[in-house]
């Protein structure tokens, strides 16, 4: 019988100068994550015209943790030729979206969250 070991944790969406931002929140023994090696928002409620449910995602094709928490939505671009990324459409206020990620040790991170016209960020669960 094979075991295996993988840990979860949260995550939440914040707002750093005005750009929404997502930062593990505590987890269990294995302790907090600093990084991932993808990550990806999708939205779970409403029509995205033109480009289905995927907001955003990067990540690296080597498997390096190249994405230092917190990491930005939409992220900058770089001219490192493993990292990919797709989207970064804008994000409409009302709708849920959710957040997932990977990060060393088969560590899984997920979460959801929402803004308003105001530029406030839920978390709801």
């Amino acid at each position: 019988m094979l075991g295996g070991c993988s840990s979860v944790y949260d995550i939440r969406a914040v707002l750093i100068d005005g750009h929404i931002a997502f930062e593990p929140l505590e987890t269990d023994i294995w302790g907090d994550p600093d990084c991932a090696k993808w990550i990806e928002v999708i939205a779970i409620d409403g029509p995205l015209e033109g480009h289905g449910r995927i907001a955003w995602t990067r990540g690296s094709s080597n498997g390096s943790c190249d994405l230092a928490f917190p990491i930005f939505y939409g992220g900058h671009a770089n001219d490192d030729p493993s990292m990919t990324s797709s989207g970064s459409y804008p994000l409409v206020p009302g709708l849920t979206y959710e957040v997932t990620t990977l990060s060393p040790g088969s560590a899984y991170g997920s979460g959801r969250f929402r803004f308003d016209n105001d530029g406030e960020v839920t978390n709801p669960r």
